[in-house]
């Protein structure tokens, strides 16, 4: 776990690009094509930590840039599902 966290950090790109090099979407399937450009606009607070504390400014500017939450949480359900599903179902 620490090795994890240490690798990647706050960086979900680095994590979704390198998950995808070991075969990711072989497991989950095509993603929606929102995706990925969802993940990069999520990435740019998350590896802020603005999900963790409360960033004034970025309140402020109503949240510029960050994709819609509905969407991106359903995506992200439907990939973690799929993903622990295939975690579980291997002997």
């Amino acid at each position: 776990l620490d090795e994890l966290k240490n690798r990647y950090r706050h960086d979900l790109e680095k994590l979704w690009r390198e998950a995808n090099d070991l075969g990711l979407l072989a497991v989950v399937g095509a993603c929606a094509p929102y995706f990925e450009p969802d993940l990069a606009s999520a990435n740019s607070y998350y590896k802020g930590k603005a999900f963790e504390y409360f960033d004034f400014r970025r309140w402020a500017h109503g949240y510029q840039g960050l994709p819609p939450l509905d969407r991106f949480r359903d995506e992200v359900r439907q990939i973690v599902g799929k993903t622990k599903k295939f975690c579980f179902d291997v002997s």
